[in-house]
């Protein structure tokens, strides 16, 4: 698959997006020595980082479009729950019909129609995938394995260090830098709402112009940003959402009686008192 990018709208609502989800990263943390420096409390937002963002984003994006098109394909076995939940319901066979849990983390956002969709059902996907957005923090937990797994077997073997030859691993990432990769996990969810949303608007506005051509096309757009109705949207998208991911099944897990100063700022799990 070709690497994952941003368009230029993207990266004007990731910039939003990432300076509201980094404050918050940083307001529970206690590593915001390295940052003391920057006046305002936000965490850089790098190439290398926004990069990562993009990947997730082209991940969420084709698993929600997979789940309306093909909606007896389920991508996985997870769903978004905690652990008793899961053991329960798979004591009671009552999971076997769970999707993966990158889908399942848009169950808040989404119609509950597009989770119940079947074969006969033949729906266009931009129509479904609107999501509702509104001002607050919304928790959305991920079982941290099966989240790589999912994110790996997409990705295959796309991106490869040239001098290395190894992998360029999100997982890697989000254990060595945990701020930064809680923070691009968070700010993917909340871009790929947004640019659903965005979607919506374009071929809503496709709908009413029929014979809309590329040059017609780049006039819906400008009307589209021109509309007040639509751009307050966005905005209170961008300034009133907040993501938050809990993983959970996080690995490695350590004993508390080995942990050594390595481990500090590491996304790790700990066991024993």
């Amino acid at each position: 698959m070709p690497a994952a990018g941003l368009t230029d709208v993207q990266k004007s609502d990731l910039a939003k997006i990432w300076a509201t989800h980094s404050a918050e990263i940083l307001s529970d943390s206690t590593a915001t020595t390295e940052y003391e420096s920057v006046s305002r409390l936000e965490l850089p937002l790098q190439e290398h980082t926004m990069q990562f963002v993009a990947r997730l984003t082209c991940l969420f994006l084709r698993k929600l479009h997979e789940m309306v098109q093909h909606p007896l394909d389920g991508q996985g076995s997870i769903s978004n729950k905690s652990n008793n939940d899961i053991a329960d319901e798979n004591d009671s066979g009552g999971g076997s019909h769970s999707r993966s849990c990158v889908v399942e983390a848009f169950r808040p956002f989404l119609p509950k129609a597009c989770f119940s969709m079947t074969a006969k059902d033949k729906k266009d996907p931009e129509m479904l995938l609107i999501p509702r957005l509104s001002h607050g923090k919304y928790i959305v937990n991920m079982d941290h394995g099966l989240f790589l797994q999912e994110l790996e077997e997409f990705e295959g073997d796309t991106y490869i260090h040239p001098m290395t030859g190894q992998k360029i691993t999100f997982g890697s990432f989000l254990y060595h830098k945990t701020d930064h990769g809680l923070c691009a996990t968070n700010s993917a969810i909340a871009l790929t709402l947004v640019t659903l949303q965005r979607r919506a608007h374009l071929y809503l506005s496709r709908q009413q112009h029929p014979s809309s051509n590329a040059h017609v096309e780049q006039h819906v757009l400008n009307s589209m940003n021109n509309s007040r109705q639509d751009l307050q949207s966005l905005i209170n998208a961008h300034e009133g959402l907040l993501v938050h991911v809990r993983y959970y099944n996080v690995y490695p897990t350590i004993e508390i009686s080995e942990v050594k100063t390595d481990n500090a700022y590491k996304l790790i799990t700990l066991r024993g008192r």
